[in-house]
């Protein structure tokens, strides 16, 4: 019997990026299963299992089979996860499971790791194995007379348990080339008298049943039927008028166009979308902002399941798409407001395939609105369609936009996605004086810039802008303490060092030394330009501090952060540091979060700066580095090897 559960993994380079790297599926409709599985059957579990199950059949209703199969993909790779437990039963929707030479190396490779696979591999070889559907459809438990399904749609959720029989007596017809006038029949007379029983809940049921064998007469009961209070007889009732080409069939569909439900609009939209363009193109205008948007869609962004209905608006956007048809096009433009990103990006796609490019001052719009939700996709449309009347409007917002918002629209600069990828004099030149001024805030803030330095740092690699190298060492100085001028002139790394050291000792002095785990102190210097003519250093000050505590302190909780927080308090006070730049730390427990920290140097601008220099290498930057290495600010042994590659791949590029 079915168990689920959701093994969510969270990729940090978001694109989300948007979604997360989970395999993902589309379950197929009932109709296309029905028609195209190799075997459909009645089956019993022999040897259960998750990923895979030896089963015996026990009733076949479509296909030839009479041994022993095995069968998998009842289990997604990520989740869900399945258990077939041996006894149970199930009616199976099957596809035989065929290997090309490559996979059969495979196979015979992975058999040497794990023999146990050898008899299911066998299995495959004498055609005995099968895959369901996917993992989320093809398979429904059977738990005595009744099984677990919905006509609504194939995905197998814990439905309530229906008739077996009925179930069967369906397949039978569904896949039945023999007259089909006595069970549409029967069929019909269920649905009458179901609609009049308030206990019974099955003519949706009924109504998918005799739209999927393909009934095609209209009768006045399903005048009756629009007005049903259950959806899914409504929905069932306009997948049953696609099947009826008649004007009665076409007038009951207009009518599912006002539904009050946004899916049976999305469904009846389908099934008109079929007709003539120049017959149902006005109807689809005049109901586009009278339809919604709201749709069936996946549970949890997570979801591996991309099965989705959609609402009428949607569907009508999809449905003058498809026509191309251009009447359409104002009424489109209509909704390019919007900051929903999937409206919009549907929208822009059929004015786009219509032919029109009116939708181009909408996405100037958004820039100068910053629609912060759609800027990736406006910077993206903006790049795939070439569309240069738009880089002065991204100029604008790269330059005016408020960087501390989120979510961060760095990509607005990107060789792929942004500015540069338009890349000229002009361009190039507009993007270092915006660096320039950009890293001119509070060098303490820029820990709330991180993603736009490092897309500046990717960007100047990816349009080769060596010249950007003295405003890139100059952003990076609240990661390493050192801007553009510790390469002109080395005698500041002594004069940071020393600094440091000063500190340091007086630290130490304040705290007792033997609880003292690591303490790193960085010195920025913010006058370098005066320090080199003989003025007294300027700097700030970040303290990150490890303690040990005591194992009474370790007994609560609290009484670790109220330490941390005291020792945080003290040098902050003993040193005029402001608060924030003071992070104390004891095993697991942090006072606050600290990107100088919490971000190793792989995921910092540090990491794009070594991108940069080993594209474009120079004897300063050797210089840089090995003062970064020996700063030894919070840089654990894995960032050092990593500077130390670094530093060895510039040198072997000088000798070349």
């Amino acid at each position: 019997m079915k168990t689920y559960w959701f093994v969510f993994l969270f990729v940090l380079a978001i694109t989300v990026t948007y979604y997360s790297k989970a395999d993902m599926w589309e379950d197929p409709s009932w109709k296309e299963m029905i028609d195209s599985s190799d075997v459909i059957g009645k089956f019993k579990v022999v040897n259960g299992g998750t990923k895979r199950a030896q089963l015996i059949p026990l009733k076949i209703y479509k296909g030839e089979l009479k041994d022993t199969i095995w069968i998998s993909g009842f289990s997604g790779r990520y989740g869900p996860y399945e258990t077939m437990e041996k006894g149970e039963e199930y009616i199976l929707f099957l596809n035989k499971e065929v290997l090309n030479e490559e996979s059969k190396k495979a196979w015979e490779n992975d058999i040497k790791k794990y023999p146990e696979w050898a008899e299911y591999y066998q299995g495959v070889l004498k055609s005995k194995a099968f895959e369901v559907w996917t993992p989320t459809s093809g398979d429904y438990y059977l738990a005595g007379d009744t099984i677990r399904y919905d006509l609504f749609q194939t995905t197998t959720y814990n439905y309530s348990g229906k008739s077996l029989n009925e179930f069967e007596e369906f397949l039978e017809f569904a896949l039945s080339k023999k007259s089909l006038k006595e069970y549409h029949k029967q069929l019909i007379t269920k649905i009458r008298k179901c609609i009049n029983d308030t206990l019974c809940a099955m003519h949706p049921q009924y109504i998918m049943m005799l739209a999927l064998t393909n009934y095609n007469h209209y009768i006045p009961l399903f005048d009756t039927l629009i007005r049903n209070t259950a959806v899914k007889a409504r929905f069932g009732l306009a997948t049953l008028m696609g099947n009826i080409n008649s004007e009665k069939s076409r007038v009951l569909l207009l009518q599912l166009l006002s539904d009050s439900n946004s899916v049976v609009q999305g469904e009846a939209v389908r099934q008109l979308s079929g007709h003539d363009p120049d017959f149902v193109g006005p109807i689809f205008i005049n109901y586009l902002n009278k339809t919604g948007e709201d749709g069936v869609y996946p549970s949890d962004i997570m979801d591996p399941v991309r099965n989705q209905l959609e609402g009428g608006k949607i569907e009508i956007i999809k449905a003058l798409n498809k026509m191309k048809y251009k009447p359409a096009t104002e009424a489109l433009l209509g909704l390019l407001k919007t900051n929903n990103t999937y409206l919009f990006n549907l929208t822009i796609e059929a004015l786009i395939n219509i032919g029109s490019k009116e939708y181009v001052p909408y996405l100037n719009y958004h820039l100068e609105n910053d629609t912060r939700d759609l800027i990736f996709d406006v910077c993206r449309i903006i790049v795939e369609n070439e569309l240069s009347e738009c880089i002065e409007p991204l100029k604008k917002f790269i330059s005016s936009h408020d960087r501390k918002i989120t979510p961060d629209a760095d990509i607005a600069i990107s060789k792929y996605y942004g500015l540069a990828h338009f890349s000229n004099d002009e361009i190039n030149s507009f993007l270092l004086n915006d660096f320039k001024k950009f890293i001119k805030a509070d060098t303490l803030e820029y820990r709330i810039y991180r993603s736009w330095i490092q897309s500046y740092i990717s960007t100047f690699s990816s349009i080769e802008a060596k010249n950007a190298r003295p405003l890139i060492y100059e952003s990076l100085k609240y990661w390493t303490g050192m801007d553009s001028n510790f390469v002109k002139y080395p005698e500041l790394f002594s004069i940071k060092s020393h600094l440091e050291d000063s500190l340091k000792k007086e630290c130490i002095s304040l705290i007792d030394s033997s609880r003292i785990n690591k303490l790193s102190i960085m010195a920025i210097l913010n006058n370098t330009n005066d320090i080199i003519i003989g003025a007294k250093p300027n700097y700030n000050t970040i303290v990150i501090l490890d303690y040990k505590f005591n194992e009474d302190a370790y007994k609560k909780d609290k009484l670790v952060f109220e330490l941390l927080s005291e020792k945080r308090a003290m040098i902050s006070k003993r040193f005029k540091i402001p608060l924030e730049q003071v992070y104390t730390r004891s095993g697991m427990y942090i006072s606050c979060s600290f990107d100088r920290v919490d971000f190793e140097i792989n995921h910092s601008p540090l990491s794009d700066l070594f991108d940069f220099i080993k594209k474009y290498p120079t004897k300063e930057d050797v210089q840089y580095l090995t003062a970064l290495k020996e700063s030894s600010f919070w840089i654990n042994e894995y960032e050092l090897k990593h500077i130390n590659y670094v530093i060895e791949d510039i040198e072997k590029a000088l000798k070349n």
